[in-house]
């Protein structure tokens, strides 16, 4: 718990801090932008929360014998994750970046749902196995700065959103724990 509390206050102070710096560190990236780098990142971007779920099945799947509560707490905490920063997008209604964009967003740009996802999964991934959780881990890191990077997101939307998805995967995990509900419905 310790550690999962300086996290936390980690990514929240990173967050706060963020805020002023939104704008000229979004500059920074586009000034910066490269042909390959932008083709790498607009791939990782583009439809990457709709692969996030099976990608993650597959990993836990293959990578060890498990029964269905395992995947069954994924989902559970991506899902949960995804609408909670959904309603947060709609409720908060702030703009995305003023700068060109490499794909097309349509809805509000705080938190971001990509990165919410992507973080959501890395308790559960470091409870069950550290390497997966490492590689993940890093994973998570590229889906977020693409997002950064493509033009759609603040880096403050991005550290939100990984705080709100490292949070509420920590707290499902912690009542599965005490509850055990997904073996309930397993």
């Amino acid at each position: 718990m310790k550690k999962e509390l300086v996290i936390i206050i980690v990514l929240s102070f990173l967050t706060i801090l963020s805020f002023p710096f939104d704008n000229s560190f979004s500059n920074f990236i586009v000034e910066h932008r490269t042909p390959i780098l932008d083709s790498f990142m607009t791939f990782i971007t583009l439809g990457i929360v709709d692969m996030i779920i099976l990608f993650l099945l597959v990993l836990f799947i293959f990578f060890k014998d498990r029964d269905l509560k395992e995947v069954f707490l994924l989902v559970l905490i991506i899902f949960v994750t995804l609408f909670i920063s959904s309603v947060l997008k709609f409720i908060i209604a702030r703009h995305r970046p003023d700068v060109v964009h490499l794909v097309k967003e349509y809805s509000f740009s705080f938190p971001s749902n990509h990165s919410s996802a992507a973080f959501s999964a890395i308790p559960l991934f470091f409870k069950e196995n550290r390497t997966i959780g490492w590689i993940w881990f890093i994973i998570a890191v590229v889906i977020a700065f693409s997002r950064i990077y493509t033009g759609v997101h603040y880096l403050s939307d991005v550290l939100a959103g990984a705080l709100l998805g490292y949070v509420i995967s920590i707290s499902i995990i912690k009542l599965d724990d005490r509850y055990k509900f997904t073996k309930k419905l397993v």
